[in-house]
């Protein structure tokens, strides 16, 4: 379901994996269920945020420095762990 991004190796191995095609190896309904939920909701989730950044972008007082500005609350310059938690 998710691919390692930073190792290539990883990566290749992930996908090029043998599909299963026995009754005997699929996952028990209940996890199926749980992933189906799990993906629906992060769907739901991108949906949701992708309609608040086009809000966010068509307000006049937007500017990506002041939103910069407004997360950078300790004013280093530059976001950090300090500053993002």
């Amino acid at each position: 379901m998710v691919l390692p991004c930073d190792n290539l190796l990883l990566r290749s191995e992930a996908s090029q994996r043998p599909t299963r095609t026995t009754d005997n190896n699929r996952l028990a309904f209940e996890v199926e269920r749980a992933l189906a939920d799990f993906l629906e909701r992060e769907v739901s989730m991108h949906v949701k945020l992708e309609v608040i950044k086009q809000q966010m972008i068509h307000r006049p007082d937007y500017t990506n420095l002041n939103a910069f500005n407004c997360i950078d609350c300790t004013n280093e310059g530059v976001l950090t762990h300090r500053n993002i938690a």
